[in-house]
């Protein structure tokens, strides 16, 4: 058996910005997803929302 090493995964940066803006980007005309939320749901609630997520993630 050979070993392979892996490579460290890239930092990844979570901000609140950030978050807001792929909400943003949403469609609100697509289906809602595995969690039932609908999309136009958190695009609306984008500023709101952002900050709680972040310090989830």
């Amino acid at each position: 058996m050979t070993s392979t090493k892996s490579q460290p995964a890239p930092e990844i940066t979570i901000s609140n910005v950030g978050i807001e803006k792929l909400l943003n980007s949403l469609s609100p005309f697509k289906a809602a997803g595995p969690n039932n939320i609908n999309p136009r749901v958190l695009k609306e609630l984008s500023k709101e929302i952002s900050s709680i997520l972040a310090s989830i993630f």
